[in-house]
């Protein structure tokens, strides 16, 4: 597995992915992670959706990950969260899987 540096996880400054890799051995795998974090939706306005959906805090008690219990408005807006968050991160994934199939 590849070194995950803690670091980069600022509470205040959470980026939507990251990218970790060892680009010194290209048998280890690329891990891309998306944490719950919705720091962009908050600045871009998201056509159709109201502000139940873009002033969603991940912090919050009912998203933590011992949590399993939510209403379905809670999950609809996790849902939504995780979607717009891969769609932010598509060309990181597609460029993580393409230099895994060209070595």
């Amino acid at each position: 597995m590849p070194r995950v540096d803690s670091s980069k996880f600022d509470k205040d400054n959470l980026r939507e992915w990251y990218v970790f890799e060892d680009e010194s051995d290209a048998d280890c795998p690329i891990v891309v992670y998306f944490p719950l974090c919705n720091a962009s939706r908050k600045r871009e306005t998201v056509y159709g959706q109201d502000e139940t959906y873009t002033n969603l805090n991940p912090f919050e008690k009912c998203y933590g990950t011992t949590h399993f219990a939510m209403s379905s408005d809670e999950f609809d807006r996790l849902k939504e969260l995780m979607r717009y968050n891969m769609q932010k991160g598509f060309a990181a994934v597609k460029e993580a899987i393409g230099k895994k199939i060209r070595t």
